[in-house]
């Protein structure tokens, strides 16, 4: 499953996520059951052609975090 594929599952972005960054916690188990934390910072939600960034595939237990734009309020 890639980022877009669980972004869809999802129902898709509401108005407020902030398309331009997003965090990926991914835990690796190593030898002897250790855990090992990735945390990948900054990635990109934008859906232009050639970003490979933007669209990583996931492995079991990631975590995908998508914040709020700023301050952002509904219209209305």
């Amino acid at each position: 499953m890639h980022v877009s594929d669980l972004i869809r599952a999802g129902g898709s972005l509401e108005d407020a996520a902030f398309r331009g960054n997003a965090e990926i916690t991914r835990y690796d188990v190593g030898e002897g059951d250790a855990r090992k934390t990735e945390l990948n910072p900054g990635r990109s939600l934008s859906n232009s052609p050639g970003d490979a960034g933007a669209d990583l595939l996931l492995k079991p237990y990631d975590i995908l975090i998508i914040k709020p734009v700023p301050q952002w309020m509904e219209p209305g």
